[in-house]
């Protein structure tokens, strides 16, 4: 019937134009615009921005951003992840993440005794790295 089918496989999320060729030149209405996005989120692809490792004061909120990721390091652009901030130390504590709606996350603790914590970030199940 004359009509041909094109796969394309990426993954890299943004625009792109693809082009049609026949006999190495372009046919008519042959460019077609894709706008490839992020796949869902993937844990361990998510990365942490602004985090110092200075002491944290006892009291003292403690805040720092996340990037959610897709499995190929696509940063997301839209919110909905649900992550959980914990603190294993002395006592332990629960953080809050709050959904900025881009993609990005503030995460916040509060530390009430002196000590030595690890915090661990979880998403679906999978640490954040």
């Amino acid at each position: 019937d004359g009509s041909y089918e094109g796969t394309l496989r990426t993954t890299v999320a943004g625009k792109y134009t693809t082009s049609v060729l026949w006999g190495g030149e372009p046919i008519q209405n042959g460019e077609l615009a894709i706008d490839v996005r992020p796949n869902i989120t993937h844990g361990p692809a998510c990365t942490i921005e602004s985090f110092w490792l200075e002491p944290t004061v006892a009291g003292e909120e403690r805040i720092f951003r996340l990037q959610a990721r897709d499995s190929y390091g696509n940063a997301r652009d839209h919110g909905g992840d649900l992550f959980d901030v914990t603190l294993k130390g002395p006592v332990g504590i629960d953080g809050n993440a709050l959904d900025n709606r881009d993609g990005t996350y503030t995460l916040s603790y509060v530390v009430t005794q002196t000590g030595n914590y690890t915090v661990h970030i979880q998403y679906d199940g999978f640490e954040v790295n």
